[in-house]
């Protein structure tokens, strides 16, 4: 499978990366969500002083996922140039349509990863969830969706979801199949707002 192909170099990279000299560790969460659901804290790697991360980013061996807390725009601005500098020159994984980023009619519908760019046309406020919705049909559309309490928390201040309806997005995430392709946001940081409003 390819997926293993570019994980197996992913691992020899880092190791690789981590072997060449001293490796410096510094944490990146600012804020009160200073972990993911899976109790990790995003850090920098350093090593020969260069971070490990943007190395592999521009090699594309792997792909920002954004961070739970609040490391800063700067950090974040400088993962995405490194992505995107590797996406450009189809480097790595960009090379495999499977990690393409998708558009909004496109967005797999499938378990993983995944990248994908388009408009919402509305929000749905439920108690459960806040819903941004890219189609007229919220049971086959791709649909992206942020539970309330997270909104609540300090990484979400200043943010107004329902402002992002008419703006092309970007937007990082796990995918499932659910009333067609569905993702889920947990940080601000996987949104990237590409355009200011519908007249765009």
């Amino acid at each position: 499978m390819q997926g293993t192909i570019f994980e197996e170099r992913l691992a020899g990279a880092f190791k690789k990366a981590l072997q060449s000299g001293t490796v410096a560790i510094s944490t990146l969460a600012t804020g009160s969500q200073t972990k993911d659901r899976y109790g990790r804290e995003p850090v920098l790697i350093l090593t020969r002083n260069e971070v490990v991360q943007l190395y592999l980013l521009r090699a594309g061996l792997t792909r920002f996922v954004g961070f739970p807390g609040m490391a800063g725009e700067a950090v974040r601005a400088s993962f995405l140039e490194a992505e995107e500098e590797a996406r450009s020159t189809e480097a790595g994984l960009w090379k495999d349509p499977r990690y393409s980023v998708f558009s909004a009619e496109t967005a797999p519908e499938r378990d993983g990863f995944a990248i994908v760019e388009g408009k919402p046309i509305g929000t749905a406020h439920t108690r459960s969830m806040v819903y941004l919705n890219f189609g007229e049909d919220w049971r086959t559309d791709f649909t992206a969706a942020i539970e309330p309490g997270l909104l609540k928390t300090d990484a979400w201040a200043g943010w107004d979801i329902d402002a992002l309806v008419g703006r092309k997005l970007r937007l990082r995430g796990w995918m499932r199949p659910y009333n067609g392709a569905f993702m889920t946001l947990t940080g601000p940081d996987q949104i990237e707002i590409l355009t200011s409003g519908p007249a765009d």
